[in-house]
């Protein structure tokens, strides 16, 4: 929600602008001398101030300005955004012109991403906590894996593989210098993400479990260390500038934990979002590369590294000091295994057979 109301702001003041910019060539159109235009010049700093609210506004537009205001603050910010999303997408097939049809694609997309970024966050603020907590209650209090509560394990697990990896599809898509992500590479994307996922969520529940107190300082120890070290690392190194996301330092930080947390348990690509998406200079383009091609993959391998090992170690721990529990120890340690094998697998076959940037393809 509070999300959503840091966008709500940053589209009012872009209507504002537009608004603003649309009145300016209005009256300077129908002024009919000079002196008009300068007394009009020296005015417009006050009354552009109430442009968002005119002294005649639109019924329709500020009664839906004040809907869409309600339901945000009442956390239906992604509803209102998937109804804008699907009214733009509409306009834009009916458009006269492609013009005005590329104008109105461009607002779905946008609103697309929104709504993409919206159950991500939700997928890692709920379903992952859900799962972690499903889990424990049935191995801690000696539970039976009922199908209801089979089914919210994996309607918990498919949330999070989803939701991540739909937004990735999306920013793919939307970044000038990249191929859109066909459904094969996608659904092996999405191979490769439960394989983290799942042993990771397994691996550090039923060490807290298992090893009881000392299991549940450990694992909040570890998962401390991560997202505090990872936010040090983005706000300091990375330092995403957002743009179009947040305006305000405190937005920024929430995104920069938010992000910090996400990376416990997969590999976030933040790079880009140092250069902006929307440039065609060919440096920009370059540099964009670099970073992928370079700096990011030894990132992305460094950080999966530390995951498959972190649940490497808790495997084999649980295996070897916890004898009593020899068949959940190897199944542990199997998952685990089975887990990082086809990571590497789907990980590797996705970046070195599908994703290609359009550069590095002209260039070919």
């Amino acid at each position: 929600m509070i999300m959503d109301i840091g966008w709500l702001i940053i589209d009012y003041k872009r209507a504002r602008k537009t608004e603003t910019r649309t009145v300016k060539t209005n009256r300077a159109t129908e002024s009919d001398d000079a002196t008009r235009n300068e007394d009009w010049s020296e005015n417009q700093t006050s009354e552009e101030t109430n442009i968002i609210w005119p002294e005649n506004p639109d019924k329709y537009n500020l009664v839906l300005r004040i809907v869409v205001t309600v339901m945000t603050v009442g956390a239906g910010g992604s509803v209102c955004r998937t109804i804008q999303y699907t009214y733009y997408f509409v306009k834009s097939e009916l458009a006269c012109t492609i013009d005005r049809h590329d104008e109105f694609k461009k607002r779905a997309r946008r609103m697309e991403i929104d709504c993409l970024m919206m159950n991500f966050m939700e997928a890692f603020l709920e379903s992952a906590p859900q799962f972690a907590l499903q889990l424990y209650i049935t191995y801690a209090f000696d539970r039976n894996f009922t199908t209801l509560r089979v089914l919210n394990l994996v309607t918990s697990a498919l949330s999070i593989t989803w939701s991540y990896s739909a937004y990735y599809r999306c920013n793919g898509a939307n970044v000038n210098n990249k191929e859109d992500v066909k459904l094969i590479p996608f659904l092996i994307y999405i191979l490769s993400v439960v394989s983290c996922i799942v042993p990771r969520f397994i691996s550090f529940v039923l060490f807290a479990v298992y090893f009881e107190t000392a299991g549940k300082i450990t694992v909040l120890g570890v998962f401390g260390i991560h997202v505090f070290v990872g936010f040090l690392v983005i706000a300091a190194k990375v330092k995403p500038k957002l743009n179009g996301t947040v305006e305000y330092l405190v937005f920024r930080w929430l995104f920069y934990a938010f992000f910090a947390y996400v990376t416990f348990f997969l590999f976030l690509n933040l790079e880009h979002h140092r250069i902006s998406e929307t440039s065609n200079d060919e440096e920009a383009n370059n540099i964009r590369n670099w970073f992928e091609e370079k700096k990011t993959k030894r990132m992305m391998i460094l950080l999966y590294a530390f995951i498959h090992l972190e649940n490497l170690i808790l495997a084999s721990l649980l295996v070897s000091c916890r004898l009593d529990l020899m068949a959940d120890g190897f199944f542990v340690l199997i998952v685990v295994l089975i887990g990082a094998v086809v990571q590497l697998i789907c990980v590797s076959s996705y970046y070195y057979f599908f994703h290609k940037t359009r550069t590095s393809q002209n260039a070919g």
